[in-house]
């Protein structure tokens, strides 16, 4: 039996944000994350700063920097020794992209005046541990 959905809220650069958007990119790389599928909000960072979607992940695919490399190196040539260098040697982690699910875009700026004292995620954050910003965040799902 499936335990409950695990939400988290991840940063994504807007041009990695943009390809998964289009389809074009199947997995998220990371070096540490849940080892179970998760729905993720999507901060984008850079000039965008606004929560603009929430992703779907399957369970991670965790291995070896070569592993993972080689993972990369199939879904985008040319990727293998930036993916090498980006792991250094550590485990890594792909993350199947399942779906996008939209969600009505919120800003930083907005954000902190509901939420004061948020702070956007160097990499990623539990929502269930924030019960408050994870209910305000699922409001703004466009079903």
């Amino acid at each position: 039996m499936a335990g409950p959905r695990v939400y988290t809220l991840m940063s994504l650069r807007e041009g990695p944000f943009n390809e998964i958007v289009a389809g074009t990119k199947k997995y998220e790389f990371r070096t540490h994350y849940l080892r179970v599928p998760t729905i993720a909000f999507i901060y984008v960072s850079g000039t965008v700063r606004s929560v603009k979607a929430a992703v779907e992940f399957d369970r991670p695919i965790i291995g070896s920097c070569k592993e993972i490399a080689v993972i990369s190196e199939e879904c985008k040539p040319g990727t293998y020794d930036s993916m090498m260098n980006y792991l250094r040697g550590k485990t890594g982690y792909a993350i199947p992209v399942k779906r996008v699910i939209p969600v009505n875009p919120v800003s930083l700026a907005s954000l902190r005046m509901i939420f004061p004292g948020f702070v956007v995620p160097q990499s990623y954050y539990i929502l269930n541990k924030e019960p408050a910003l994870l209910k305000y965040l699922l409001e703004r799902q466009i079903v």
